[in-house]
């Protein structure tokens, strides 16, 4: 070790002695440098700027509706309303086809189904009338109110387009940006140690190779952690290098101290990062409280991570009381949300579980309700139910709704395509909103599930989980 150190001493001695003894060589780098630093700079943040403005606008496109008459309509949603309506996703411009005729759907499997919202002039699939959910395939005829359409996919040179102009929207890759800003790292070092001759700090050694080391180190452990685009950390970099290429040119003495504050600046972003990845808070719908067990449910979907959509592991977790302060009213295309606040940092209890059918804890105390039968998933039936849905400080109300079709009967989530039909939850929320989700569905005065999820395309349809897959859920 004492042998490393006098080595590490000894070396910016035998370079300024070098560079003292070749002063030819030393102008002629001078003078290239200064070239070579702005071009490299230009280079750097031109690209980081490039990417940060590179905004992705071509959606995804999954087939084609071919018209009558020639022509198309793309297809680039998941979920499609085809009608008659501006609202509409696919618009049918036809007296026949009604405001919001049908739905098109497609699922995690890559199969479509399609769906009749009640219309006037009927959904029909090669001839065949369409009651409830029914799978369509490529090449199949769909009629709509009379017209029909042949579902097609997009052609080799279509598909071939889009994918070239998605990929000129992907995010730049960074790693020419660090290769640059590293022989800016490199060049920089050696004009510190040019300007200091014979003099040269052991401290240049944190400039180059010490912070390109924590650069790369930190581009590569978040790349490997599926991160993309690091257009802002770039620049970051860039001034911090200009920063400790300051300070080693105007105080030497204090280089370690400027590199310890770019480490812990760097770090306190990590932190961050981590702590608001981890760490949230929301609104949602208790669905049921188990007295025998103690064990309440909500949501009726977990908590997902936003890039992975896998639904993340709960360390840690409590509910809180919330008081209800707006709304915001759903559109097409805008889902709205239930507005509100913690209304006491006092904790109700503790968070078990968070599952692909909700989330689960206990409560230090039972909330107020009464005891209702469950259905199970064969008992739920399409036809009128009910909404217990909190809108303000009244608490839970009663709205009117209907269970047009019953799907994925066999699957653990989006088991019911649900509509709102109550005029006084359709006046305020103009649907199904952000912060609904989990709340009950009773038929009968039983049980059936929960509202989940909410269609974009249209706020007053939405998706519902059986009850009986969230019992299944419970810890």
């Amino acid at each position: 070790m004492s042998e490393s150190i006098s080595a590490f001493q000894a070396f910016p001695q035998l370079l300024g002695t070098w560079l003292t003894e070749h002063a030819q060589a030393v102008w002629w780098y001078t003078a290239l440098v200064r070239f070579l630093f702005p071009i490299l700079a230009l280079l750097v943040l031109v690209r980081a700027i490039r990417g940060l403005l590179r905004v992705p606008h071509t959606p995804e496109q999954w087939g084609q509706l071919s018209l009558p008459g020639g022509g198309s309509l793309p297809i680039d949603h998941w979920e499609n309303i085809l009608g008659r309506s501006s609202s509409a996703d696919i618009r049918l411009n036809f007296s026949t086809v009604s405001r919001q005729h049908a739905a098109l759907l497609r699922d995690e499997s890559g199969s479509w189904w399609v769906t009749d919202l009640g219309s006037k002039g009927g959904t029909q699939v090669n001839g065949v009338q369409v009651s409830q959910r029914t799978p369509i395939r490529v090449g199949d005829t769909l009629t709509v109110g009379g017209v029909d359409l042949l579902f097609l996919p997009l052609s080799r040179e279509e598909g071939e387009q889009l994918s070239r102009r998605r990929q000129e929207e992907a995010p730049l890759p960074m790693w020419p940006s660090l290769l640059w800003l590293t022989l800016f790292q490199l060049l920089a070092a050696l004009q510190l140690a040019v300007s200091a001759g014979a003099s040269v700090s052991p401290s240049l050694f944190l400039l180059f190779p010490g912070l390109p080391t924590v650069m790369w180190t930190y581009y590569l452990a978040l790349r490997r952690c599926g991160a993309r685009g690091f257009e802002m950390e770039t620049i970051a970099f860039f001034l911090s290098t200009l920063s400790l290429a300051v300070t080693a040119s105007s105080a030497p003495g204090s280089v370690l101290k400027q590199f310890i504050a770019i480490l812990l600046g760097l770090t306190a972003l990590v932190v961050l990062g981590v702590w608001l990845r981890d760490s949230m808070a929301g609104i949602g719908t208790l669905t049921f409280y188990d007295p025998a067990t103690g064990v309440f449910a909500g949501l009726g979907h977990g908590i997902c991570d936003m890039d992975t959509n896998g639904v993340m592991a709960l360390r840690s977790g409590e509910p809180a009381p919330i008081t209800l302060s707006g709304i915001v009213k759903g559109q097409a295309d805008s889902p709205g949300q239930l507005r509100g606040y913690f209304s006491s940092e006092e904790s109700l209890g503790t968070l078990l579980a968070n599952r692909e059918t909700g989330v689960y804890g206990t409560l230090h105390q039972a909330p107020a309700g009464e005891m209702v039968e469950t259905l199970t998933r064969e008992e739920v039936a399409t036809g009128p139910v009910q909404l217990l849905v909190s809108l303000d400080e009244t608490g839970p109300q009663l709205y009117e709704a209907e269970i047009q079709e019953i799907i994925n009967r066999d699957k653990t989530t989006k088991n019911l395509v649900v509509q709102v039909t109550d005029p006084r939850l359709l006046e305020r929320t103009g649907g199904i909103v952000q912060g609904m989700s989990g709340a009950p569905i009773l038929q009968n005065g039983k049980l059936a599930g929960a509202i989940t999820h909410v269609f974009t395309e249209d706020p007053t349809l939405g998706y519902g989980i059986f009850i009986s897959n969230m019992l299944e859920g419970m810890p």
